[in-house]
C-alpha cells in the first residue's frame, strides 16, 4: 500500500481544532515514513480548511474557511491541486 500523502478529516461542527489535531498526527506519521510534504483537509461537509506539513516540521494551515455552499468550485480546485501534488510524490 502506498503512503497516503493526503488526508481528509471530518470535523464535528465548529470543532476544527480537534480535526486539525487528528490531521496533524496523521501527517506526522506519514512524514516519518519518508514523505517530504503531506497535505490535509478538515471539513464539516459545509466548511473546508486546508493545510500542509513540510519535512515533518513546518505545518502551515490556511486560515480561510471555505464554504461549500458559496464556493464549491474553489474547494474542488483546491482538492484537485492537492491530489496533483500528492500524486507527484508517489
Amino acid at each position: 500500500m502506498a503512503l497516503p500523502p493526503l488526508c481528509v478529516i471530518e470535523a464535528s461542527p465548529e470543532k476544527f481544532d480537534e480535526g486539525w489535531a487528528q490531521a496533524l498526527a496523521e501527517m506526522v506519521a506519514t512524514s516519518k515514513q519518508g514523505l517530504k510534504v503531506c497535505y490535509a483537509s478538515v471539513t464539516t461537509g459545509d466548511i473546508w480548511m486546508f493545510g500542509q506539513l513540510e519535512n515533518g516540521k513546518h505545518f502551515t494551515k490556511d486560515a480561510i474557511k471555505i464554504s461549500a455552499t458559496t464556493d464549491l468550485q474553489w474547494i474542488f480546485d483546491t482538492l484537485n491541486w492537492m491530489f496533483s501534488k500528492a500524486n507527484e510524490q508517489i
